[in-house]
């Protein structure tokens, strides 16, 4: 007998998991209305408190950075004008605070699938560097030129800045997820450091330091 496909699942993780992805950003964006709609329509499931909600902070901080755009136009060019992509400042933090105790439910799932979508970067990143390197064999080097090569020339490569942030948000859920084993922990970490150090940003190098000493 068949199991019942989980269509609320599905929408759910299937964005932490294309997040750091390799992938056109059209799919990530496809990735995310999915999510927001799955979000949506469980909301009618749940008894929302107006009052609550529209008093909340996080909706208050989201909705003036939705206002931002309009007033700053209105200020500078005398035109009122925002940026459409602002409209999910103000939806988005709306649908987690009603469906706060589904993402509670799955957030352990949505969290561990991001990790295994950062590794699917990794993998990928290291195969086409081995590619790279099997036939341009002279101009091997783990300096910037490596940063240089995986984001000029890997397809649909993300920017070693936000890959740095991608693999410390990783390593802190790695970290703190009780449910790993401890040699496995050991095994993602010294992963992700590698990575970091070889292809992160300045920054995120020193971010993961700062994290590191909880995990020893």
């Amino acid at each position: 007998m068949h199991s019942k496909f989980d269509y609320t699942r599905f929408g759910i993780l299937l964005f932490p998991f294309v997040l750091p992805l390799p992938i056109p950003m059209n799919i990530k964006s496809l990735a995310l209305i999915l999510f927001a709609f799955t979000l949506f329509l469980n909301s009618f499931k749940n008894k929302v408190d107006l009052k609550n909600l529209i008093a909340d902070k996080i909706v208050i901080l989201f909705l003036l950075l939705f206002l931002l755009d309009p007033i700053l136009s209105l200020i500078h060019n005398k035109n009122i004008y925002f940026r459409e992509y602002r409209i999910s400042f103000l939806f988005l933090p709306t649908l987690f605070l009603i469906n706060k105790d589904l993402l509670s439910l799955y957030k352990h799932q949505i969290l561990r699938v991001y990790v295994v979508g950062v590794l699917c970067y990794l993998f990928y990143t290291l195969i086409y560097v081995i590619y790279f390197y099997s036939i341009n064999p002279e101009e091997f080097a783990l300096d910037y030129f490596l940063k240089y090569v995986t984001y000029h020339f890997l397809p649909y490569a993300i920017h070693h800045t936000y890959f740095g942030i991608y693999v410390c948000f990783a390593s802190a859920i790695v970290i703190f997820d009780k449910k790993i084993y401890k040699k496995l922990k050991i095994i993602l970490i010294s992963m992700f450091f590698f990575s970091i150090f070889i292809l992160g940003s300045k920054f995120s190098i020193l971010f993961f330091v700062i994290i590191l000493p909880i995990f020893i």
